[in-house]
């Protein structure tokens, strides 16, 4: 079942462990920081200044993730930086600036305490006016970022109460009484298909190819026996339209919509933690080369910050098993 996170506010995300939401924030972390550091500037006695003039380089690995209706910021940092002092003479002094670890759980004292000055020649003056003024008010940027990279990236990972518009909306705590809200004319009727729909939904595209024929593929899927084979767990599986689609140990349900054999496949498709009137519609379209068979897969309707984790869960529990357990696996 889902969690709520708030009356009338859904939780679609961490689906039975498949379902792992998070999102890799490194490069848009780059790049903010090179726009955001670049030209933080301090002054000092007699005329001296100092201005960061580049970001030169921003490693390590950070993410955004949502747990229990909580924002988290998970990072690592090692950012080089370059700078340049003037003289009230106007002569230029460079140098560089290495933070080597900044981290979620430290602090500006942290940060400061470890920074690495380096000074193009002898100049104390410049070097204690970098790191006595200028650290600390890079420090302060960097401190700075987490909050707004909650900002810039929270709607990949978390759907606002007011944004829940075109999806299903859950109570708290619901009780064994019917749902206050007014329920879909049918379970599983699909999704909205546009992956601008307002409160996120979006559409999971893929191309696979089976050393098979398209029969071989088509039967994999709607056949109950050769399903419980390569999921290995039971599977409850109708081949017909309207037929109930049930794998992965309930985890996964649906009905189909359309079959045409051995060409095309359409189904209803939800996450067991999902709302219950909300399915996302999946087509699956076989073509036969030579030798060989292309799957593409349109999934419609997935709920806003699972795209990468539902694409990872139709390689992982889906293709692999299928090309691993019939020898489907080898494309020359």
């Amino acid at each position: 079942m889902s969690t709520a996170n708030g009356a009338g506010q859904t939780n679609w995300k961490n689906v039975n462990k498949w379902h792992r939401v998070s999102k890799n924030c490194t490069g848009w972390t780059s790049d903010y920081l090179k726009a955001n550091l670049k030209g933080v500037s301090v002054d000092g006695a007699d005329g001296l200044s100092a201005a960061v003039t580049s970001v030169t380089g921003v490693s390590g690995d950070v993410e955004l993730n949502q747990r229990k209706g909580k924002l988290i910021t998970i990072f690592d940092l090692s950012i080089n930086l370059a700078w340049e002092a003037t003289t009230a003479s106007g002569d230029k002094v460079t140098g560089r600036l290495h933070l080597p670890e900044c981290m979620n759980d430290q602090d500006l004292d942290d940060i400061e305490s470890q920074a690495q000055v380096t000074v193009d020649g002898e100049n104390k003056a410049v070097k204690d006016l970098v790191t006595k003024k200028l650290v600390p008010e890079i420090s302060k940027k960097v401190l700075q970022f987490p909050g707004d990279l909650i900002e810039f990236n929270r709607k990949d990972v978390y759907i606002e109460k007011q944004d829940m518009v075109g999806h299903p909306v859950l109570p708290l705590h619901p009780g064994k009484s019917s749902s206050p809200f007014p329920a879909q004319k049918s379970a599983s009727s699909s999704a909205p298909e546009s992956s601008s729909v307002k409160g996120g939904l979006v559409t999971v595209n893929q191309n696979v190819e089976f050393v098979c024929a398209p029969e071989d593929v088509y039967r994999a899927f709607v056949d109950q026996g050769r399903v419980n084979v390569w999921t290995r767990a039971p599977a409850k599986v109708e081949e017909k339209v309207g037929g109930r689609y049930e794998v992965m140990g309930g985890n996964v349900t649906g009905e189909f919509k359309e079959l045409v054999p051995n060409q095309r496949i359409v189904l209803s498709w939800r996450l067991s933690s999902w709302p219950s009137e909300h399915f996302s519609t999946v087509r699956i379209n076989l073509e036969r080369l030579e030798g060989s068979t292309k799957l593409l897969l349109e999934q419609s309707g997935v709920p806003i910050g699972e795209k990468d984790d539902v694409a990872d869960g139709w390689e992982k529990k889906f293709w692999n098993p299928m090309k691993g357990i019939f020898g489907w696996g080898a494309v020359f």
